[in-house]
């Protein structure tokens, strides 16, 4: 390494002005750099905020849609056992109609044969 040294001495202070710039240039770099991370990160993180609050949002919707389904389901639940309840009853009644209709069928054969044995002693005498 060779020094071009003037008799004053001033190659070695324009050397050292020319570091000194240069780390000047450096120091103005970092700080823009680091003020471009601390945005960039100030950035990032108001976009994971905003995202975990869309998570939460969407997260509360699924339980309010899966709680409305529920009930939906309970419904239509609740309304096939009352329509099980409701036709079981009607067959209970149709058994009771049924049988009352036998009995009353038979009523008349009994009618009817009196009549047809009063109607066979009249037509004898």
């Amino acid at each position: 390494m060779t020094t071009n040294l003037d008799p004053q001495g001033n190659g070695a202070a324009d050397r050292l002005d020319r570091i000194e710039a240069l780390l000047g240039v450096v120091a103005d770099r970092q700080i823009a750099t680091q003020q471009q991370l601390d945005q960039s990160i100030a950035v990032a993180n108001a976009r994971a905020e905003t995202i975990f609050l869309a998570i939460g949002r969407v997260v509360e919707q699924q339980r309010e849609t899966q709680t409305q389904l529920q009930a939906s389901i309970e419904d239509v639940v609740q309304m096939i056992a009352d329509r099980v309840i409701e036709a079981a009853e009607i067959r209970a009644d149709i058994h009771e109609m049924q049988s009352e209709v036998r009995g009353l069928q038979t009523e008349n054969r009994r009618i009817l044969d009196i009549l047809q044995r009063q109607q066979g002693d009249d037509l004898a005498t």
